[in-house]
């Protein structure tokens, strides 16, 4: 699975995800997740069967100028009715049925089985059932509806808007979820927390999450303020951006000097400019080091 979490403060929305994909018994660490430039003024990261998601945010057409609640709306519209198409598909090759038949619990013509009837209406919301490849999917898109950031949810079930400056899915949800959670406890306003140092706590949030077995691989950070294009942080620049958190968090970096290089590569610096100022005149470098070789 993943973890995807959306932030925003007063002018800029942001997600962060991981990159491990699983299957077949195998993993990797190469998953696109996260949907910057499919529909303009809005991001989105996705948790689930990608290639299930990915077909239906392809059938997704939008006018221009949306909004992230219709771009959410339209997301989830498209995910029902893929997941419905798919379930068709299955319960007529496998039994001769139709989602109708399930939901009204018998077949207009013919007998069915009732015991079948039953344990295939629990399957069509039953997110681990047989039709947990169609069901168990949600994406998070984040934007600004004028000048107001939303975010927004959306699953083959349901749609939503979130109340809160985070939203945190995908199997990692758990960890992230708490580590976010007593973060903004500590925040009187969270509108007026620093881009930065929100993004900060989303990347944190993520890397408490690879606890779980289906998070991994570095973090995809992409943040859009208002009026502005998105601005995704490069692959190297990443890197440092959580070695500097883990250099921060076990007390191997000063938080002074931690700060100043996450907010450096939060507006724009390269990782050559940045990672000198962490690693050069570190007193305890050689420590720091180690510990991110994972002695």
């Amino acid at each position: 699975m993943t973890s995807i979490i959306g932030t925003h403060n007063e002018n800029t929305v942001a997600l962060v995800g991981d990159l491990q994909m699983s299957g077949l018994g195998r993993k990797s660490f190469n998953g696109d997740k996260l949907y910057v430039d499919t529909f303009p003024g809005t991001i989105s990261g996705i948790t689930g069967h990608y290639f299930f998601i990915d077909e239906a945010i392809g059938n997704v057409s939008l006018p221009k100028d949306y909004t992230p609640k219709q771009v959410s709306e339209q997301i989830y519209c498209s995910l029902k009715d893929l997941k419905n198409q798919k379930i068709n598909c299955k319960l007529d090759s496998a039994f001769g049925l139709t989602i109708e038949d399930v939901v009204r619990g018998h077949k207009k013509e013919d007998k069915v089985d009732e015991n079948i009837i039953k344990i295939l209406q629990q399957s069509l919301t039953d997110e681990k059932g047989q039709f947990k490849e169609y069901l168990n999917n949600e994406v998070v898109t984040v934007g600004f509806n004028g000048g107001t950031p939303e975010i927004y949810t959306a699953t083959p079930l349901t749609h939503d808007k979130v109340a809160l400056n985070f939203m945190t899915v995908g199997s990692g949800r758990d960890l992230s979820s708490q580590s976010l959670n007593e973060f903004y406890e500590t925040i009187k306003d969270p509108n007026s927390l620093s881009t930065s140092k929100m993004i900060e706590q989303s990347v944190l949030a993520k890397l408490k999450s690879e606890k779980n077995m289906g998070v991994g691989g570095t973090s995809d950070i992409v943040y859009k303020k208002r009026g502005c294009e998105p601005v995704m942080i490069g692959k190297d620049e990443s890197v440092l951006f959580e070695e500097i958190i883990k250099g921060k968090c076990n007390k191997l970096i000063g938080t002074r000097v931690a700060n100043r290089g996450l907010d450096d590569i939060i507006n724009g610096a390269t990782f050559e400019e940045v990672e000198p100022t962490i690693f050069d005149e570190n007193p305890k470098r050689r420590k720091l080091e180690l510990y991110l070789r994972g002695y």
